[in-house]
């Protein structure tokens, strides 16, 4: 549990945007495991106690675990006989992930081109065109999905326009 808790100190050490968006969802998160952790502790042997009657069977009397030590013991017998070898795939692999760690930049959130708006306007029932407002002068991109007559649950009566339009003060 703490190795899982412990990977969310980076998201505490966000700043900025980042780390308004994100703070929350680290404490939430944290709050929850160590309460989990608590409860693992204290509350589960004593409902074991009084939930688990009669005999208890052994590991090797269940056949997913027979399965499962068949799989594993060999490989574990080969990473003992090879040190070397898996020694040096370890490193290897840590050595990778610290040189991605130092290339992958510093900017978590993209940009926000904060100058241009989307324009979702209903259809008219009765001309059959979309409203613009008057503030955007010049239509970047538009595009129209055809909707169903019910309006398909999303509101929208008859399909839907997508229009990006520009500030006229560009």
């Amino acid at each position: 549990m703490v190795i899982i808790i412990l990977a969310f100190v980076p998201v505490f050490a966000l700043t900025g945007m980042e780390g308004k968006m994100f703070h929350p969802l680290a404490f939430t998160k944290t709050f929850a495991m160590v309460c989990s952790t608590i409860l693992a502790i204290t509350l589960v042997p004593v409902l074991c106690t009084f939930l688990i009657r009669g005999k208890l069977h052994s590991e090797n009397a269940n056949p997913i675990m027979r399965m499962l030590r068949a799989i594993y013991q060999p490989v574990l017998r080969w990473a003992l006989r090879h040190r070397i070898i898996t020694l040096g795939a370890a490193v290897a692999l840590l050595l990778g992930a610290l040189y991605t760690a130092t290339t992958i930049g510093s900017e978590f959130m993209p940009p926000l081109d904060e100058e241009t708006a989307l324009f979702m306007p209903i259809t008219d029932r009765a001309s059959r065109s979309p409203r613009q407002p008057a503030s955007f002068a010049s239509r970047t991109s538009s595009s129209r999905g055809p909707g169903r007559r019910d309006g398909g649950g999303q509101g929208w009566p008859r399909g839907n326009i997508h229009r990006s339009c520009a500030d006229q003060h560009e």
